[in-house]
């Protein structure tokens, strides 16, 4: 049996996200609020997905070989991507809270976390930014 490079990358993806997810555990706790709440929130959601995402696509059709396809339509087929794709959905959340988070306070009243990615408004956003301390 001859293990193809996707099978053979998806154990490094696992082995790597695990270890982001045991090294920002621990942060967990944060306090509510802070940026690093929600970046911490965010980093264990992409890391949960990816290795779903590669337990799924990589690994079960490896190990299910022939039965895959059976295996895959029975649990839906391409849409069961919905369960990789909503852990996603909420880390973006999380990402766009912890960059409003990070506008200061005194103009943070006019700003949502749906539109914090554009803060600070302009084109050359290098010569507005300070630097984060």
């Amino acid at each position: 049996m001859q293990i193809e490079m996707n099978v053979v990358t998806a154990g490094v993806v696992v082995v790597m996200m695990l270890a982001v997810a045991r090294g920002y555990w621990h942060l967990i706790a944060i306090e509510r609020g802070s940026w690093g709440y929600y970046m911490v929130r965010g980093v264990l959601l992409v890391a949960f997905a990816a290795v779903m995402r590669s337990g799924y696509w990589d690994f079960a059709q490896f190990l299910f070989g022939e039965k895959w396809w059976a295996v895959r339509t029975a649990l839906g087929g391409q849409r069961f991507s919905t369960v990789f794709n909503i852990p996603m959905i909420f880390a973006a959340y999380y990402f766009l809270c912890s960059r409003w988070v990070l506008i200061p306070e005194e103009e943070r009243h006019r700003w949502h976390w749906w539109n914090a990615w554009m803060h600070p408004r302009g084109l050359c956003l290098r010569l507005r930014a300070k630097p984060f301390k």
